[in-house]
Parts: structure tokens; sequence; C-alpha cells
């Protein structure tokens, strides 16, 4: 299957092979969530990352023949199958914040399956209680096709989607884009675990000549704090904080 010509306008985050494992398994282990007896994969993942009111909506299912469509992405043609709302907050630890002690989420997603060659997952996600958070909001895209017979390859791409002029743009880009990386791979670690069951072939992942950034300590906003000379001030301390929000998901990596 060819590469997903919309990923070519991101910034691609995560890009990995997974062996052994096929486009209807990944599905149905990862975002189906169609069983009422089992805990939703991605309510899980974030109560695993400290978010807390949690709501992941049931998907809501297109009639026959009719499509729903993600406004960032439907000038380029795209269109989905299913959709559903997620919410969530986590609570702002770092002493560096300004604005809200909790942050609160709101994630549209959009998905469809196309057989066993193809899943994608679109995500527009906005917030409230951080810096800035009127004036962008930041587009995810999950794509898994098949490679071969029995492999499936993994790409993230995200884009920074601007509602306002700011002078800080450019920060809040490469900030968020910087501080995302981790959290997507985090993300990527729990799907490959889900999708290692008992009774089917072990999950091999192949591993992308790239650099992969190390997942924060404790200590780095210590660490951040000392080499700011002085008192930060509110447009470095808001890039900074914008960056890690931005990194959606994630309510673990306001670290403790």
């Amino acid at each position: 299957v060819p590469p997903d010509a919309l990923l070519k306008n991101m910034e691609i985050v995560v890009s990995k092979t997974i062996r052994n494992v096929s486009i209807k398994s990944l599905y149905e282990k990862v975002w189906a969530d169609n069983s009422p007896d089992k805990e939703s994969f991605y309510g899980s993942w974030l109560k695993d990352e400290d978010c807390f009111e949690i709501s992941t909506g049931d998907w809501e299912y297109a009639d026959s023949g009719a499509f729903f469509t993600n406004p960032w992405c439907k000038e380029y043609g795209e269109s989905y199958t299913q959709r559903r709302l997620v919410t969530f907050k986590f609570k702002r630890t770092t002493h560096l914040y300004i604005g809200p002690p909790i942050a609160f989420v709101k994630q549209e997603h959009y998905i469809r399956v196309e057989g066993n060659d193809k899943c994608v997952l679109a995500i527009e996600a906005t917030f409230e209680g951080i810096p800035y958070s009127d004036t962008f909001g930041v587009e995810m895209r999950w794509v898994a096709r098949r490679v071969g017979a029995n492999d499936v390859q993994v790409d993230v791409g995200l884009f920074v989607l601007f509602k306002k002029s700011t002078m800080l743009k450019s920060q809040i880009k490469s900030g968020t884009i910087s501080e995302t990386k981790n959290v997507h791979l985090r993300l990527f670690n729990a799907v490959k675990k889900a999708c290692t069951a008992a009774g089917e072939a072990p999950v091999e992942e192949v591993e992308e000549e790239e650099e992969e950034v190390g997942i924060p300590e404790k200590g780095f906003l210590l660490t951040l704090k000392e080499k700011i000379s002085g008192v930060p001030s509110f447009g470095s301390t808001a890039v900074y904080t914008t960056g890690l929000m931005a990194a959606l998901f994630f309510g673990r990596y306001f670290l403790k």
C-alpha cells in the first residue's frame, strides 16, 4: 500500500513498522472500542497518562453511502466512516505555568478502515486553560498501512493550525512539534502492546533510522529553569508552556 499522501503536508513524529499484525487486528484491538464489557483502549491510555474526567464517546457511524469530514482535511478530499468526541482534563503541576491549574482538551476523532490495507485516524484537537489556546489547534493523523503480507507501517503526522495571527507563531509551532514526539511514541508503544495478544504470532517492531528524543525526567523543569537567567519573561514561559500543553493527549507529560 503506498504512503499516505496527506502526510506530506505534516510533520512526521513517528514512523515505525510492526511485523506480524494485520490492519483488521490493529483496528479491532486499538480503535474499535466496540465491546461494552471492555474498557476503551484510548480512555485507558489517557488514564495511564494521569488525565481525569475522561469521556470517550461512542463511535457514530455514517449512513450507507454517506461520510463524515474533518474540516481541515476536507479540502484534500478526505472522508471517514466513523467519528466520536473525546474530552478530558489534567492538572498542570509545573511551577512555570501561567493560567488556570486545570487544562481541558477536546478531540474530534474521525476514522476509516480500507479493508485490510489501511486504517486512518484523524484527530482535531482544541484546548482551554493554556496561553494562546484561542490562536491555534492541532491536527493529528495516525496512518496504519499494510506493507508486505503480514506487516503494518505506522506513520503519525502533526500539523499546527493557526486560527489567529500571533507574533509567537514560529515558537508555538516548533515547541509543539518537538515536545509532542515523546507522547506519540508512548502511544505507539501502547498500540504495539495491545496488538500482542495471546495466541498470535509475536509482534516485532522494526526500528527506523531516526533520532528519538528521550522521555523527560521529573527534573526536566528544574533543568529548564537553570537555563533561563533570572525570572522567565511572560513570552518565554508562555511559549514553553504552550509547547508542552499542545502535546495534548497527554497528562503525564506535565511533569509531577
